[in-house]
Parts: structure tokens; C-alpha cells; sequence
């Protein structure tokens, strides 16, 4: 999957809360940027990098559902 298609869904799943949280945000989209930037350099090791802190990042949106959230079973 892309990685700015990944961060969008970051940015929607946050938000999809009633309060969201502002360094979620900032990460996907300085994620995003930086994966179009590797892209476009052809880094590869830059790429990888930045998937692994995409994974990280969707294990705390993850956490945070399990820890508060209404819907627990998307966790």
C-alpha cells in the first residue's frame, strides 16, 4: 500500500474520535511527506525506515483504541 494512502487513513482514523491528537496528525503527514520524498529520490533504506514509524504509529492508534475506545473489536 502506498504510504500517503496509509496516512491519509491515519489522519481519517484519528479523527474519526472525538478528540484527536494533534502529534498523530502531524506525524502521518510529515510521514507522508517524507515517504513522497523518498520516493522520489529512490531511497530505499529512507522507505523502509519510514514504513517501519508508519507500523509504530498505527500500533498507538491501535493502543489507543483498545485503551478508550467505544469500538474495541477494530483493535
Amino acid at each position: 500500500m502506498c504510504v500517503p494512502a496509509v496516512g491519509a487513513w491515519a489522519l481519517a482514523r484519528n479523527r474519526w474520535r472525538e478528540r484527536s491528537w494533534r502529534w498523530i496528525d502531524v506525524s502521518a503527514v510529515a510521514l507522508s511527506v517524507a515517504a513522497i520524498a523518498a520516493a522520489a529520490t529512490h531511497a530505499a533504506g529512507m522507505t523502509h525506515s519510514i514504513r517501519l514509524t508508519m507500523i509504530a504509529l498505527f500500533v498507538a492508534i491501535a493502543v489507543r483504541i483498545a485503551r478508550n475506545g467505544t469500538m474495541r473489536t477494530l483493535a
